[in-house]
């Protein structure tokens, strides 16, 4: 849809017209005879107006470099803003994104308690923890195998038309037990199409309710 947008846009204009420019990094989008073009003057890619293409190949021809300086662009200053059909494709996408890895995960599950309780900083060996929460305090932090943690639910969200995955989490042990909530946003760093997605985590509680598991020493 994205490349069809742009072929539509630019039989508005003329032969070498500048279709889009970004000027921080001196790229453009330009027309041809029967092409697009896209680069810098520097150097150039070009695409045929007439092209059917896939999203891989399309990213091979441009590279990396050109595709995020102009082509990404190009989306996040036309079609981000001011397209609706875009915008309302692109949060349907995420979505039916975010079904098929739930149910991906929810058949392939092979949980790795060990690298999920370091992300919280419970590691093999137990370790003592000097924190103020209201009065100091040492604590005694756990060993990862004094621990158990089990996946209690996977919720997809799409605010907008970013994927968000939620996983919650239940760690416990002999002290208390404890429901943890990661945020995984899965989205194109550096411009729409540009390479493959990323996904980074985030806590969305603050990672002392883990104290709760931890031994008070005084």
């Amino acid at each position: 849809m994205s490349f069809d947008r742009i072929q539509e846009k630019s039989k508005n204009y003329e032969i070498n017209q500048i279709i889009f420019s970004y000027q921080k990094k001196n790229f453009y989008i330009k027309k041809g005879v029967e092409e697009l073009i896209f680069g810098s003057e520097n150097f150039e890619r070009s695409l045929k107006l007439t092209d059917d293409i896939d999203e891989i190949t399309f990213n091979s021809i441009l590279g990396g470099d050109i595709l995020e300086h102009t082509f990404s662009k190009w989306i996040k200053d036309s079609l981000e803003r001011n397209d609706e059909k875009y915008k309302t494709l692109k949060k349907d996408c995420s979505i039916k994104a975010g079904e098929n890895l739930k149910e991906f995960i929810l058949n392939n599950l092979n949980l790795n308690s060990e690298k999920i309780l370091e992300l919280l900083q419970i590691y093999d060996q137990p370790y003592y923890y000097g924190k103020s929460f209201g009065a100091m305090h040492l604590y005694k932090v756990p060993s990862n195998n004094e621990c158990k943690i089990k996946l209690k639910d996977i919720e997809i969200r799409v605010p907008q038309s970013q994927l968000n995955v939620y996983f919650t989490f239940e760690i416990s042990n002999k002290n208390d037990t404890n429901a943890i909530i990661f945020r995984v946003e899965c989205r194109y760093s550096h411009g729409q199409f540009k390479g493959i997605p990323e996904a980074k985590l985030y806590y969305t509680d603050n990672v002392n309710y883990l104290k709760n598991l931890y031994t008070v020493i005084n």
